[in-house]
């Protein structure tokens, strides 16, 4: 008869020592054990203890084990039974750029809204009550399915499994798990839309609708230049060069509801950039600066309030303009489209605009197309605008075409050298140009028949 192995010992907290430890009961329901595991005093909860469980007396000094463990390294105790919600709170809650300092957090304010979004709308609903112990690579890829059935495009359960695999790893990284289970689970083939292009038509009329408007600069520059609306909302006005008629893109803005204004760095190292403006939108700019000096004296004149902020793009209060949502600047342009009478798009396809005109203007330096859009490689403007180069590919086939018609006729002029060279050397004379007399003579009288 076969002994069974005795429960591994538990972790004697040093709160605790010399201290009697809490004994291991079982529940009311008989069906998973428990024990009390006293808190301590730097823990900073009302509640003295918290429960831990275990459908075994094994697992159950295993969680209190895992929870000491977390407790000394200044976390919350959680056990393998609490929900994957829990996991999620915790981890939105620690990376809020708003419980960090500026630099400390390692995703940008933008990153964070869409990390919260994909836990409140494709994770939670559907795995935020399974227990951490519970997660599977199994039980990942069946909420991949489920969310299929749900009707979640390809690229959302992709971004979403993303997200997944990031705070999973997060929780792994601060103790609370062993393993990444959404790890072994693959995301969806996806196969990216092609950005249609925008004809001379569309952009003329989308600078129509937005003319006269109090942004119309900001919209002017987005859609000549490309820059995006955070990088735009996040310009100083130290960021222009009046004698070069450039701006520097180094600062972007985010807004989560109800947060104050989140100042970040660029999307990456590239965004970082210098962008020379047309004459066209630097006159525009240089009315709007005019309109926004009118502006604050007209505040200061009348005692309202005008905040001096160090933006070039701000509200008529002065204050920091918010991207997206009621009354940000994407709600306003789609305004302006809205009563030109034009299909609604949103902010970010101005983008596309600019990347339009770029390439049909620049397309053979596609390298200084990447530079003005701030992508991080040129690779990824080809992925995302290669097919709306069809006048520069025409251009390249007809360069090739060129050149082969030259290697052509180097060939020919090489091998009739040589002729020549090889008919010298044995004597015989280079053929002469036929005469028409020549031809003629040899011509017979009468037609074969």
């Amino acid at each position: 008869m076969t002994r069974s192995s005795p429960p591994p010992s538990r972790i004697v907290p040093s709160w605790l020592e010399g201290r009697r430890l809490p004994a291991i009961f079982h529940r009311g329901d008989r069906r998973r054990f428990a024990v009390e595991l006293p808190l301590p005093p730097s823990a900073g909860r009302a509640r003295p203890r918290t429960p831990l469980y275990g459908r075994s007396e094994a697992e159950v000094i295993a969680n209190w084990n895992d929870a000491v463990t977390a407790l000394d390294r200044g976390l919350e105790p959680l056990d393998r039974n609490a929900p994957l919600s829990e996991i999620l709170r915790r981890y939105l809650t620690a990376r809020e750029p708003a419980h960090t300092a500026a630099g400390e957090s390692a995703i940008v304010t933008s990153t964070w809204i869409g990390y919260e979004a994909h836990c409140r709308l494709h994770i939670a609903p559907f795995l935020g009550r399974v227990p951490i112990g519970a997660l599977t690579t199994r039980r990942v890829k069946r909420w991949l399915g489920e969310l299929e059935a749900a009707g979640r495009s390809t690229a959302i359960r992709g971004k979403v499994l993303v997200t997944l695999r990031t705070i999973v790893g997060w929780a792994q990284g601060e103790g609370y798990l062993d393993a990444n289970p959404a790890t072994g689970a693959k995301p969806p083939r996806h196969r990216r839309k092609e950005i249609a292009p925008f004809s001379l038509g569309e952009i003329d009329a989308i600078r129509d609708a937005i003319k006269g408007h109090r942004l119309e600069a900001e919209m002017a520059i987005a859609l000549t230049m490309g820059p995006r609306l955070g990088e735009l909302n996040g310009l100083w006005l130290d960021d222009v060069d009046f004698e070069r008629h450039t701006i520097s893109v180094g600062h972007t803005l985010s807004w989560v509801t109800g947060k104050p204004v989140r100042e970040d760095d660029p999307k990456t190292p590239k965004s970082r950039r210098t962008i020379a403006l047309p004459a066209t939108v630097w006159s525009l700019l240089e009315g709007y600066l005019e309109a926004r000096a009118a502006e604050r004296a007209a505040a200061r004149a009348s005692g309202r309030p005008y905040a001096d902020t160090p933006y070039l793009f701000v509200r008529s209060n002065g204050g920091p303009l918010r991207g997206d949502g009621t009354g940000g600047v994407g709600d306003q342009f789609k305004g302006c489209l809205r009563r030109a009478g034009l299909p609604i798009r949103n902010f970010h396809q101005t983008r596309h605009i600019a990347a339009s005109i770029l390439l049909s203007l620049n397309g053979n330096n596609i390298h200084e197309v990447q530079q003005i859009l701030g992508h991080s490689t040129y690779r990824m403007t080809l992925d995302l605008y290669s097919h709306l180069m069809p006048e520069v590919q025409a251009g390249r086939a007809a360069d090739i075409d060129r050149l082969l018609r030259t290697l052509e006729t180097a060939r020919l002029e090489r091998e009739t050298k040589r002729q020549a060279e090889l008919d010298a050397a044995a004597g015989v004379a280079a053929p002469g140009p036929a005469l028409l007399s020549d031809v003629l003579s040899d011509t017979p009288d009468d037609p074969v028949t």
